[in-house]
Formats: structure tokens, sequence, C-alpha cells
């Protein structure tokens, strides 16, 4: 069985994220590090919709992107 773990704020960040932009809306980039069955969650990036209010498709804009250019503390965050 494959987990993603997650600390309490980091879920607590999640569903503030999804409560205040609509769950169709919300989404966010998990960067951590991948140990065999377990992603190991060490980073979250909240994103919005590029495309607006669309609930058919989702873009992530590109200054979310960005972010994960950003110099990481660790080689081993996938």
């Amino acid at each position: 069985m494959k987990e993603i773990i997650l600390n309490q704020g980091q879920m607590d960040l999640l569903m503030e994220h999804a409560a205040k932009c609509g769950s169709n809306e919300s989404c966010a980039m998990l960067l951590g590090i991948h140990n065999k069955e377990q992603w190991n969650v060490k980073e979250v990036y909240l994103t919005r919709n590029a495309d607006g209010d669309s609930e058919a498709t989702f873009t992530i804009a590109p200054e979310a992107v960005s972010y994960t250019h950003l110099p990481l503390p660790t080689s081993d965050l996938v």
C-alpha cells in the first residue's frame, strides 16, 4: 500500500486552502522524500487554477511552478 505522509500542520494548510478556494479549484504541489511505499511530504506549495473557475480543467499558474525551482535543502526531495 502506497502512502503520502503529511504532518498536522500540512493537513491544516491544505484543508484551509480547499475551504477558501473551493474543492474543485484548490491544488498543491507536494515535495518530499520517496521511500519504497511512502512519500514523506517536506514542502507544500499551494497553487491556484490559472483557468479561472473551470471545473473541467486545471492549469497550474506559471508563478506557482517557479516555486519548485527554489534551492532545496536536500537532493532527496522529489
